[in-house]
């Protein structure tokens, strides 16, 4: 009996090692993905019919015991096939206040939604959710030695990691690069044309995995100014890192107590840079308290217990 696995693209496209389903393919057993390439390299992606369309004959024409669909529940319709679908919601398009008629109407009428964190639960708390918090890479995202990638070795080091767009808070992170030249700033952005330049930070652009966990041990903590960022997946990343963090009380970060927020960093309702400091010069062992809460082990075993459940 199979379980299908849909997302438009399953494996990542910024050069990732692993993404949320990488993880959840390598470890549940029976589950079958399905994406734009997987649909194209069968040839069996019809260009004259939607995404959702070549899944449902996919399906159809290949795995005719299909019980249950598993698929991102924000980008694309409900795959037309009469089979129990469970959506992920990852992206909180509610607290963005980006009206999104397809992710509603998902919602409405997926069988089981699955969300990610306190936050999303509470911004779709219209019909009853399973959380399952995303699991993280704790062998790959770790402590190692700082490398000499040519630093300044005499001032502390930021790092801000996402895009150069106002989700990410840019406009307030180019002020606190204006206004901290004392401090030597990493910029880590997702897309291959932003740009910016001073005399105190370096642009790196689409970078893979393996150059990003790097950067963040180089760096003394890590800067995300925004309060509608709905992810901050970097932030738990550089905390593995053992790397402090500022940043607005959002996203992951709100399944954390109020303790365990205090021992990763500085985690605010109202964003201070004059905080900066106090993360730069104070020592904090994040990555202790977050290896007990985002495991890969533990988001594969609340998948495992979802589908048993459904089936």
């Amino acid at each position: 009996m199979s379980v299908i696995l849909v997302n438009d693209f399953l494996f990542g496209m910024l050069g990732e090692k692993k993404v949320l389903w990488n993880y959840m393919l390598d470890g549940i057993r029976n589950l079958v993905p399905v994406d734009t390439k997987i649909l194209k390299d069968n040839n069996q992606y019809n260009n004259n019919l939607s995404f959702e369309e070549n899944v449902a004959n996919y399906i159809k024409n290949n795995y005719p015991d299909c019980k249950l669909i598993i698929q991102n529940g924000s980008y694309f319709n409900l795959i037309p096939i009469n089979i129990k679908k469970i959506i992920l919601i990852q992206d909180n398009l509610r607290k963005m206040n980006i009206k999104s008629p397809m992710q509603e109407t998902n919602f409405k009428n997926a069988d089981i939604v699955v969300t990610n964190s306190n936050e999303v639960d509470n911004y779709y708390n219209d019909r009853q959710c399973v959380q399952i918090p995303l699991g993280i890479d704790s062998d790959f995202f770790k402590i190692i030695p700082r490398e000499n990638l040519s630093f300044p070795i005499d001032c502390k080091i930021g790092i801000f990691v996402g895009s150069f767009t106002e989700v990410k808070g840019w406009s307030t992170m180019k002020k606190i690069i204006e206004r901290h030249s004392e401090i030597f700033w990493i910029l880590v952005t997702k897309h291959e044309n932003e740009c910016y330049s001073s005399n105190n930070s370096k642009v790196y652009n689409k970078i893979d995995q393996h150059l990003l966990v790097k950067l963040l041990n180089c760096s003394d903590f890590f800067i995300l100014p925004s309060p509608s960022e709905t992810q901050c997946l970097a932030a738990i990343e550089a905390n593995l890192c053992n790397i402090p963090v500022i940043m607005y009380n959002t996203g992951y970060i709100t399944n954390l107590t109020e303790e365990e927020k205090s021992m990763i960093g500085v985690v605010t309702n109202d964003f201070n840079e004059n905080d900066i400091h106090k993360v730069a010069y104070t020592k904090f062992e994040s990555r202790n308290i977050i290896l007990n809460k985002y495991s890969i082990e533990s988001m594969n075993n609340k998948w495992v217990s979802l589908i048993d459940y459904c089936l």
